[in-house]
């Protein structure tokens, strides 16, 4: 820690907002490609994002990479941000919560909008923590957004669910979609759906690695190189997502235009139906969520 100076928080004005400013409470992965995706798309300034993080070095290399602000103080993110990102891992978040409640003069007199992306913690966790004590003013002035991102956010093409209190106006709604946007797209859920939205694209990248890396394995038993096989998958699948959303039709009108009656994807599909893989999709996406309700 002793090579660690933390650098200060400047003072910019943005057109989202009169004074927005942005404090990440942890700096890993997803923080991290929030804070690429916000500073490289020009959102907002560097000098108005501050991070914190237990790890010293992890900052030392925020600041080089992003030019943003950085502090080993939590509370200090809480003081100089209008809105604060939740990144830390969810078995830490309910001891990180409380430590943010009982520092002093919390949460102060101006209005801090708090987005979590700590998978499996509910609104009804955070706000018994963050409200006990509260009167119904200052509940008002903390709004809470949960938000389920995913890894793609790390190249920009993420796809967030959120879900907001009742104390979240339009204008934090705003904020928070112009965050997850930049890392990609967001969509609003009521609460109750987002661990069906962890099962689809919470854990989807996951599913569909698996089914490059099945391509990849059947290219290979056909003959193919293991290289251009895998360069193949991943241009097919790209290729593939991009006519879903070009053409906008549906997934399973799609597959019956490329499958010719007596060809070569027609063998295959009669397989796959044979092994019952789309079943046995829906039912991993079921026990996908069903663990997520677990955790919550």
């Amino acid at each position: 820690m002793d090579d660690y100076t933390p650098k200060k928080q400047e003072n910019y004005y943005t057109d989202m907002n009169d004074n927005l400013t942005i404090g990440f409470i942890g700096a890993g992965n997803m923080a991290w490609a929030m804070i690429g995706a916000l500073v490289k798309s020009k959102v907002l300034p560097a000098g108005n994002i501050v991070a914190s993080d237990i790890d010293p070095q992890r900052l030392v290399q925020a600041e080089k990479t992003f030019g943003i602000a950085t502090t080993l103080d939590n509370r200090e993110v809480l003081a100089s941000s209008t809105t604060i990102v939740l990144a830390v891992k969810p078995q830490i978040l309910p001891d990180m919560l409380k430590s943010m409640a009982a520092a002093p003069g919390f949460p102060g007199p101006e209005r801090k909008l708090i987005i979590s992306i700590a998978a499996g913690v509910s609104m009804d966790t955070m706000e018994s923590i963050l409200y006990a004590g509260l009167d119904d003013t200052a509940k008002t002035r903390l709004p809470i957004v949960r938000v389920m991102p995913n890894t793609p956010a790390m190249v920009g093409q993420g796809m967030s669910g959120m879900a907001k209190n009742i104390h979240t106006t339009e204008q934090d709604s705003q904020v928070a979609e112009t965050i997850l946007n930049a890392a990609g797209k967001a969509l609003w859920f009521e609460e109750k759906d987002i661990n069906g939205v962890t099962a689809l694209s919470g854990s989807g990248p996951a599913y569909v690695f698996y089914l490059a890396e099945a391509m990849v394995k059947g290219g290979v038993e056909v003959g193919l190189p293991e290289d251009k096989a895998l360069a193949m998958a991943i241009q097919t699948i790209k290729g593939a997502a991009a006519l879903m959303e070009e053409t906008g039709e549906d997934p399973a009108l799609l597959r019956q235009k490329v499958t010719s009656k007596g060809g070569t994807t027609e063998a295959a599909l009669k397989v796959f139906n044979e092994n019952q893989v789309l079943d046995a999709i829906v039912k991993g996406m079921v026990a996908a969520k069903k663990r997520g309700d677990e955790l919550g």
